[in-house]
């Protein structure tokens, strides 16, 4: 119901709709405000709003929309705030709630529960947090716009945010506070060049949790809201407050909890008071070290039970992704993180004690030992894989990590724990585990910038310019994906007389890349990283081929070469074409990962498998890891050789097509010299090469296939002597149909080569005139143009 030219108000029986997957009411002139019952559209993937005179606040009944995907409100005249409950939508992508000028506040510090694709702010009111935590989930979405406001006026939203948030009405004295008045006018709040440097509030009436939003205080040197009815702990925010050097938030009966291990960020602070609650600091030595420093520090130390049942229930090595049951192979020789559970105390007596882990692996005969010690300030009492301070870990090199190695793992060797009776001290609990090891072939992977010939667009090499085996470009690829030998190159640039907007552009952009891996004798799998100023540039794969293109983006390589892998999509974002078995809602990751590259946890709730259409915060599942091992080692070992390389070059026949948009396509073929390519199995497609009344040549084969269904194949055929006089046609047959070349068919192709290195740059089709001038910068250049079926199997003899 797009741009109908409607008007009115939206009629709230739209959300009895209960199976409504899809709804356009953008672009029209619809008034009145969005109905709190479309909070009810509990399938709705869509719901397009925009563009119309929508009026009144956004409902918080839309935090209901757990499916949704896709929310669109932008230019209209909504006014308010976004309301907190949006942060329930666990499946969205794209917020877009840009020209309401009069939408206010801060943007929901909740919202870095979720991993979104675009949010966009810009034509309002809404100002985005600015501490680092807030900062570095902002950058983890990839198309975003405004929420730029000054710290001044971050601060104030901030302190609107603390007054709500602490049930501010019922506040002792609240003098100033809501006004539009210099800060330094409200009650409690001292400020220095506008910056709020001071927040004293104590016996103030403030009730409830702390709330987030104080991470915003980045000036702040003072915190006091002693004797007041705050609850909960003190959360990770508070130690994001580096320039603090007093805090106090004593007596305040209904805080709890031990201290947290990364308040010892707290370098600065003097003073800490926190006795009058229920909150105590761990005896542990690394926390201990940062306290007895504080010069005032007034609270309790955390007690330790009489005896503690110590368990080592869980201990797996983590390469990408890994499972509680280290169901995942890994990858012989890359390095792994092992991280080690241990678990003790209860909830009625926690445990502080500091305990070392020593953990062994032996393999052929040599021996790694490891000990290990915990950032926690106690021993967590289940198992938690949220966070590396809730594990004890260590780096295992990947010399170690071999078919046959075993591992044992030993909690407190040194007894500093007071064990109960049944403690499992010992994982496993007897022998030891025996690793899951596999070999996998090396990844090699070639970056193709691709340029339109008539128009080109040379923003890829500031993408492509800097591929190599360690840079970021490939980084995703290399640590998410099962590899350990592992190289990438970027080739010189390649120049297409295709238009690469649209889809038959595309088709024929993979077909010349295939042709350009057989022409160059290349090993491993082609990406061209192309873009278009013509338009938006799709990416598109061979599923289970060696060739793929789409943009100069890391997540987009490897999607795209995920799709070479044999993956097909995950469901996520719309992606179509989802494999039938994946057994993840949302296209979750499914298990806890680890990222070498920066240290950090790949988390199931948050992360989303990178061959669905959510590439942001983008990794691997454990179902599609296992399937790359299994698909590289069923296949790829043994067609890699024969196909990449280990054949010797002759003079052959390139006959390459396919099906696209449901027709087939036979492409003008020509001569190479180049190993010979055959197809790897028989199937419904057949070419065949007539002369006469002679079958010159007849193959089967199985095409390749994409995911929008196009099918594409390419063989090299060795020409045999007598072809230049007796071929007179080649038809391709199939279940779309038949299409034949013949003597009649003129279509040209030129080969363009650099004429110093001899490669490839251009596959030019019925080119007549002056070269592309793209073609001319290059310098020297040889030009071999083949137009008719003769000329394609005259050999170079």
């Amino acid at each position: 119901m797009s741009g109908n030219s409607l008007t009115g108000e939206i009629p709230s029986d739209l959300g009895q709709l209960s199976r409504l997957q899809h709804l356009y009411l953008n672009a029209n002139s619809l008034t009145g405000s969005i109905p709190p019952e479309f909070g009810n559209l509990a399938q709705v993937r869509t719901l397009w709003l925009f563009d119309n005179g929508l009026t009144g606040s956004i409902p918080p009944e839309l935090g209901n929309l757990t499916q949704v995907a896709d929310l669109a409100l932008s230019n209209n005249f909504l006014t308010g705030s976004i309301p907190s409950e949006l942060d329930r939508l666990t499946s969205l992508q794209w917020l877009l709630i840009n020209d309401n000028n009069d939408l206010t506040g801060l943007l929901p510090r909740s919202f870095i529960k979720n991993n979104l694709a675009g949010l966009r702010l810009h034509g309002t009111r809404i100002c985005r947090h600015r501490d680092a935590v807030f900062q570095k989930w902002w950058n983890t979405v990839l198309h975003k716009s405004g929420g730029d406001c000054t710290p001044d006026q971050v601060e104030r939203l901030a302190l609107l945010e603390l007054y709500d948030q602490t049930n501010g009405p019922s506040w002792r004295n609240a003098t100033g506070w809501g006004r539009d008045s210099s800060l330094d006018t409200w009650h409690g709040v001292s400020t220095v060049n506008g910056r709020v440097t001071e927040l004293v509030l104590p016996g103030n009436g403030l009730a409830g949790p702390i709330p987030g939003e104080v991470a915003n205080f980045t000036a702040l040197t003072v915190l006091n809201l002693a004797d007041n009815s705050l609850s909960g702990t003190l959360s990770e925010e508070i130690s994001l407050l580096s320039n603090l050097t007093e805090l106090r938030v004593n007596d305040n009966s209904a805080l709890e909890g031990s201290l947290r291990y990364d308040l010892t960020n707290l370098s600065n602070l003097d003073v800490f008071h926190f006795g009058g609650t229920s909150l105590c600091v761990s005896p542990a030595s690394k926390i201990q070290t940062w306290y007895t420093g504080i010069q005032d520090a007034r609270g309790r130390i955390c007690g330790n039970p009489t005896e503690v049942q110590l368990d080592v229930p869980v201990a797996y090595l983590v390469q990408s992704i890994q499972t509680q049951r280290s169901s995942v192979p890994l990858v012989q020789g890359r390095e792994a993180l092992l991280r080690v559970f241990v678990t003790g105390g209860t909830a009625a007596e926690p445990a502080f004690f500091a305990p070392q882990v020593v953990a062994t692996i032996q393999e052929a005969g040599r021996t790694h030992q490891v000990t290990m010690t915990q950032n926690s300030v106690r021993p967590t009492m289940t198992v938690d894989e949220s966070d590396l301070n809730y594990s004890f870990n260590a780096v295992i090199p990947g010399e170690f990590i071999t078919p046959g190695s075993t591992l044992v793992v030993e909690a407190d060797p040194e007894g500093v724990v007071p064990r109960a009776a049944g403690s499992q001290d010992r994982f496993p609990a007897t022998g030891g585990a025996s690793l899951n090891v596999v070999s996998v072939p090396a990844m090699d992977v070639t970056v193709v910038p691709v340029l339109e010939a008539a128009e080109p667009d040379r923003s890829i090499f500031e993408w492509t310019d800097n591929i190599s085996d360690n840079s970021s470009e490939v980084g995703l690829f290399k640590y998410a994906l099962p590899f350990h030998e592992f190289r990438a190159r970027s080739r010189e640039s390649y120049i297409t007389s295709l238009g690469l907007v649209s889809s038959g552009g595309r088709w024929g952009l993979v077909l010349e890349l295939e042709a350009l891996r057989l022409l160059d004798g290349a090993t491993g799998y082609y990406y061209g990283a192309a873009a278009s100023v013509n338009g938006f540039v799709r990416g598109i794969a061979r599923l289970g081929g060696w060739v793929s293109m789409g943009k100069a983006l890391d997540e987009e390589l490897a999607h795209e070469v995920g799709h070479n892998l044999n993956l097909n999509h995950a469901p996520c974002g719309g992606a179509l074409v989802t494999d039938p078995d994946f057994p993840y809602s949302n296209g979750s990751v499914g298990a806890w990962g680890y990222d070498f590259r920066d240290g950090t946890l790949i988390s199931p709730a948050f992360h989303k498998d990178i061959m669905g259409y959510c590439y942001q915060q983008g990794w691997l599942s454990d179902f599609f890891y296992e399937k790359v091992i299994d698909f590289r080692e069923r296949v790829e070992g043994n067609r890699g050789p024969a196909i990449a390389g280990a054949v010797p070059e002759s003079d052959v026949l390139v006959v390459w097509g396919g099906v696209q948009g449901g027709e087939l396509r036979l492409e003008p073929p020509f001569q190479a010299s180049a190993a010979a390519q055959l197809p790897e199995m028989d199937g419904p497609y057949r070419l065949d090469g007539i002369g006469g009344d002679t079958v010159l040549f007849s193959i089967s084969f199985t095409p390749g296939e994409d995911k929008f269904g196009n099918k594409y194949f390419l063989f090299a055929l060795p020409i045999e002597p007598q072809w230049d006089e007796t071929l007179e046609r080649i038809t391709l047959t199939g279940p779309e149909g038949s299409i034949t070349i013949n003597a009649n068919d003129q279509r040209s192709l030129s080969i363009v080569r650099d004429a110093t290195t001899g490669n490839v740059r251009s596959i030019l089709r019925d080119w007549d005139g002056d070269l592309p001038a793209v073609l001319e910068e290059i310098g020297d250049l040889n030009i071999r143009t083949s137009q008719g079926l003769m000329d394609s199997v005259q050999t170079q003899r």
